[in-house]
């Protein structure tokens, strides 16, 4: 009991200064001193945890693709590449409802902060002459813009969740694809119903969130909080189930980051019993995804609000079935994987 409530105390010390909009890698790096000094680890030890989540393989790969990744987004965005493609599909794409869809899910395919914000005239520029709400509108642009971030490796959510829980990056996202048709099933039946590179890939914004995340985890291996965690949820008889869902649901929601729920919870996610199988850690992306989704401090779902003049409640209604939806199929392909891998 001691171990939750001291790993409850830096999670609320992290979501406070995510919410004071520090930087993520800074917050995850403070955490793992604060959860160093709290389990008394020794200078040395704590040392140990850094230069192992620092030297680790896994941390310099991440290094290297989530630069190239951002060097591609940048060669895409700054050549214009992205536009032409926008620009050739409106004029091949006559009907209204698939042209306000393709906008923001194009424009999701490069993963920018407040990206909807740039799909959102398009979006309006394609409603125009149909009956549609704001709310309606709103829901659209960002429903449509979030898919990706299941399956597409362009997101360093769903790539720090393979390197987290050692999973190919293919396996999760493979897992990860049916999370990614709800939101597009969802955005359909509850939208459209009716209607130079190199210096700029490189970020150190990027390494010390990855640092950042590593060390955390280290350090938690090292002080032996995950497996205290693991051993009381087990002698209490908690089931696996809710905690997969809570946890990271909780954190989304909080926070309204992938790559935050991912950091901060999948290492303690790995340490309980009969969860560490590609169908309970699916499950719990899919959770933490859906609290993004609903986070009032997501900042697509803030500047697609503000943009279109929309009621939040008229949003949230839409929101809500979808991830409700999600949910269903996660908890249906947990159930399945499971059995699989549990009588294995």
């Amino acid at each position: 009991m001691t171990d939750i409530l001291k790993i409850t105390l830096v999670l609320i010390i992290i979501v406070f200064l995510l919410k004071k909009r520090w930087n993520l890698g800074l917050v995850m790096a403070l955490s793992s001193i604060i959860l160093a000094f709290m389990y008394l680890l020794s200078p040395f030890k704590f040392w140990n945890a850094f230069y192992t989540a620092t030297t680790d393989i896994t941390t310099i790969s991440l290094v290297v693709a989530l630069t190239l990744i951002r060097i591609f987004e940048n060669v895409m965005r700054k050549n214009g590449i992205m536009q032409q493609m926008m620009d050739s599909f409106r004029g091949m794409v006559m009907n209204r409802r698939i042209l306000m869809a393709s906008m923001p899910a194009l424009i999701g395919l490069l993963p920018s902060m407040g990206g909807a914000l740039f799909s959102a005239p398009m979006v309006e520029e394609a409603s125009k002459g149909i009956n549609i709400s704001p709310e309606k509108k709103a829901f659209v642009n960002y429903i449509f813009r979030h898919p990706w971030e299941f399956i597409l490796p362009l997101y360093p959510g769903v790539i720090l969740a393979s390197a987290i829980t050692s999973y190919s990056l293919r396996d999760l996202i493979l897992t990860n694809i049916p999370y990614a048709l709800c939101l597009l099933i969802g955005g359909t039946v509850w939208g459209l119903s009716g209607i130079g590179m190199q210096k700029e890939g490189f970020s150190w914004d990027i390494v010390l969130i990855i640092l950042g995340v590593m060390t955390f985890k280290a350090v938690l291996n090292y002080s032996g909080a995950v497996t205290n965690i693991s051993n009381f949820f087990t002698t209490e008889g908690i089931p696996v189930l809710p905690l997969l869902f809570f946890l990271p649901f909780i954190y989304g929601l909080l926070t309204g980051l992938t790559v935050a729920f991912v950091g901060s919870t999948f290492p303690i996610i790995l340490g309980l019993e009969n969860a560490n199988h590609i169908g309970a850690i699916s499950f719990a992306f899919a959770s933490g995804y859906a609290g993004v989704l609903l986070s009032p401090v997501h900042l697509c779902l803030v500047l697609t609000r503000e943009y279109f003049k929309a009621a939040m409640s008229g949003i949230y209604k839409k929101i809500i079935k979808v991830c409700i939806l999600i949910i269903l199929v996660a908890v249906a392909e947990y159930s399945i994987l499971s059995r699989y891998y549990l009588a294995r």
